[in-house]
Order: structure tokens, then sequence, then C-alpha cells
């Protein structure tokens, strides 16, 4: 390495940091000073190299209490982030409000307003990899698709409930498997679009499973991507832990019987919510437990309070406390 390609790569790395760009000049001079009195006492530039150390080595004390600006541009950016997450529930209570009063109906959906929140918070601050920040929002974009536009709008609660497939789906494309993402996701996207045709072009009639439940037959075209679906889940289960097996066993016999016995499908499927819970509990860090649990304890307050107190229309208060627990938990 000759002394302008040291003095080079040494302001190079100066430039990195926040730093006064005189001083800099300083550092570079002091070093172009000590290379010469080297090559005085006859020294070859390997020799300098060395004695003086490596641009890369010698950079840490150098910039001894200065920031690299690449530090400090990333944290002005989660500042701002943070800024606009922590504005989002206000923005959405003026949201909610402004649907409620100005537009015939509006409360009835405006709820949905409140639902920035969180995705706001994934959009800015979550994954990095684009299939899991899709995944992440799926769930809040297939209410805001199914319950405002399909439902309310349109009245197609039926078969408009497939939009929550999209989860799945999206879901499906993030596994290392090639084979797992054509039969997961594309499984799933075939299969739907097939049952789409069926239920709305032909008319199969129904299977009668009790007195008040009816099953459409052509529902029964999901059994294979469902099979897929299990047997992919089962091998991560039995891989992953004994536990999560007997979680799905017992999850799987309450739902069936508080569904069939009791006729609460509507919130018996919360008992699934057992199997990411103790995932979270078992897996994620400490301080971040509470944050990772409140959207499944949000949810099932809401739908605990809808389904018993009647209290669909202030029931979606209890999504508050997410936004709430991670300003409260957060770093």
């Amino acid at each position: 390495m000759t002394k302008s390609n040291y003095l080079e790569r040494l302001y190079s790395l100066l430039d990195q940091y926040n730093m006064n760009e005189s001083l800099k000049e300083d550092i570079i001079k002091d070093y172009d000073t000590l290379w010469q009195e080297y090559q005085e006492l006859n020294m070859i530039d390997i020799d300098i190299v060395e004695k003086l150390g490596q641009p890369e080595v010698i950079i840490e004390s150098l910039t001894e209490g200065y920031t690299k600006k690449e530090i400090i541009h990333k944290r002005k950016k989660q500042s701002s982030q943070q800024k606009f997450i922590a504005l989002t529930p206000f923005i959405a209570l003026f949201m909610f409000f402004g649907l409620g009063f100005l537009v015939e109906d509006g409360f009835t959906y405006a709820w949905v307003s409140f639902l920035l929140i969180p995705m706001s918070a994934i959009i800015l601050q979550g994954p990095k990899n684009l299939i899991e920040k899709l995944t992440a929002l799926s769930p809040f974009i297939a209410i805001i698709v199914y319950i405002p536009i399909l439902g309310f709008y349109f009245g197609l609660w039926h078969p408009g409930w497939l939009v929550f497939l999209l989860t799945a789906i999206i879901g499906g494309l993030s596994h290392p498997k090639i084979i797992h993402r054509i039969f997961i996701s594309g499984g799933l996207l075939l299969t739907s679009i097939v049952y789409l045709i069926l239920e709305v072009g032909l008319d199969l009639g129904n299977l009668k499973v009790t007195e008040s439940i009816q099953l459409p037959y052509s529902a029964f075209v999901f059994l294979p991507v469902v099979l897929i679906l299990l047997w992919v889940w089962f091998s991560q289960i039995i891989k992953n832990g004994i536990i999560y097996l007997i979680l799905l066993l017992v999850s799987t016999f309450i739902f069936l019987f508080l569904s069939i016995q009791y006729d609460l499908w509507l919130i018996s499927w919360l008992v699934f919510f057992s199997i990411p819970m103790y995932a979270i509990i078992r897996h994620t860090k400490k301080e971040e437990k509470l944050i990772a649990l409140m959207p499944l304890i949000s949810t099932i307050l809401f739908m605990l309070i809808g389904y018993f107190f009647n209290g669909w229309a202030f029931g979606w208060l209890v999504y508050l406390f997410i936004p709430m627990v991670a300003i409260i938990k957060g770093k």
C-alpha cells in the first residue's frame, strides 16, 4: 500500500463519521507527516503501514466520541417514523369521527380507522422482507375489504370471507422450500377460485351437520389443500416440540366441542390462539413478550365483549392496548 492509497483510505473512513472537516484534514496531515518521517528512516511502505496501523484498525480510536453519518441518518428516520406512529391513534380518532358524522351510516364501519395504528407500525418499522411485511398486513387488509366493502356495501358476506385466505396465500410464499410455496400458496389460490366458481355458478347443495348447521358440498374442494397444510404443520410441530402437537390436538377438540355442543362457532376458534401465544411466550425476549401478545389478547377481548355483551360498537377500543403497551414497554 502506497502513501497516497493509505491516506485516501483513511480519509474515506473518517468521512463516514460526523466529524468536522478541518479535524479530518488535520488527522490526514499528521499521518502524512508520520509517513514522511518513517520514509526518512529508510523504512519501506509495508513496514510503515505496519507501524502506523491499518486504516480499518486505527479508525476506531481516531473517531472515538463521534457517530457514523449512516447511524445518525437512521436514527433521524426512525425518530420521524416513531413520531408518526405515535400520532396514528389521534389520526385514527379524527378519521373515525369524520366518517361517523359526515358519511351516512358511517359509524357502522368507521372503526376500521383504528387499524391504521398497527398497519402504520408494520409498514414503517415492521419486517424488512416484503413477503413478511405483506403477510403481517394481510389480516388488516382482509378486514377492511371484507367488513366495510364486501360485507356492508355489497352484502357479500358469503363468499367474501375468502379474502381471509390472503394471509395464508401470501405467508406461504415465505416458505424456504419451493414445493411448499407451490402447494400452499398456489394450492390455496387455485382452490379458492374453484370454490368460488362452484359456489356462485353451480348449486351443489349442502351437507347437513346438525339441525342448525349445513356445510356446502363445494367447501370440500379445500380438503386436499387442508390435508397438505396439516401435513406441513404437523411436520413443523413434531420437529419443534411435542407441546405444539398437544396444543393443536387439545385446541381442535375444544373448538369442535364448543362449536357443535353449544353452537359457539363465532368465538370458539379463539382457542387456536393458544398455539401462537405459547410460541411467543417460549421464544420471544422477556421485554418483548407482552408487546407480541397484545394483538392476540386484544382480539380475544374484542370477540368476547362483542359476543357475550353485544359490545361490537365499542369493543374495538381494546385494540388501543396494542400501541399503549408498545409505547410503555418498547425501547
